[in-house]
C-alpha cells in the first residue's frame, strides 16, 4: 500500500498531468486544517479518517489522484466548515467569485468529453 501523494513526489512529471486533481484534493484538506475547531470532535475524527483512507489507496501509479475530488465529497464536515465561514459576507462573496468560474470551467470540460472528476 503506497499513499497517493507518494507517486506524485517520486515521479514529479505526474504533477502537471494531475494538477486539477491535486488542487481539488489539497483545497478540502486546507479547509479541514483551517476549520477543524469549528467542528465537534467526532466530526473532526470522521473527516480525518475519511481523508486518510481516501489518500491511502491510489488509483494507479500514473494518475494516483484521479477521482479523489469526487470521493472527497463524502467528507461532509468540509461543507459544514464552509457553511460556518459563509456567515461572513466577505468570505461568501469570495467563495462565489471563485466557485462560479470553476463551475463554468468544469461544464466546458464535461461538454468537450474531458474527464472532470
Amino acid at each position: 500500500m503506497t499513499p497517493a501523494f507518494y507517486h506524485l513526489f517520486i515521479q514529479p512529471e505526474l504533477i502537471e498531468a494531475n494538477l486539477p486533481d491535486l488542487l481539488f484534493t489539497i483545497l478540502p484538506l486546507a479547509i479541514l486544517i483551517l476549520g477543524w475547531k469549528l467542528l465537534p470532535l467526532h466530526y473532526s475524527f470522521f473527516a480525518l479518517m475519511m481523508v486518510l483512507f481516501l489518500l491511502s489507496y491510489p488509483h494507479s501509479s500514473s494518475e494516483p489522484l484521479i477521482g479523489t475530488p469526487r470521493y472527497m465529497l463524502v467528507v461532509f464536515p468540509i461543507t459544514i466548515i464552509c457553511a460556518q465561514w459563509a456567515k461572513n459576507p466577505r468570505f461568501d462573496r469570495a467563495f462565489q467569485v471563485l466557485a462560479l468560474p470553476m463551475f463554468a470551467l468544469n461544464i466546458v470540460l464535461f461538454l468537450n468529453h474531458h474527464w472532470v472528476a
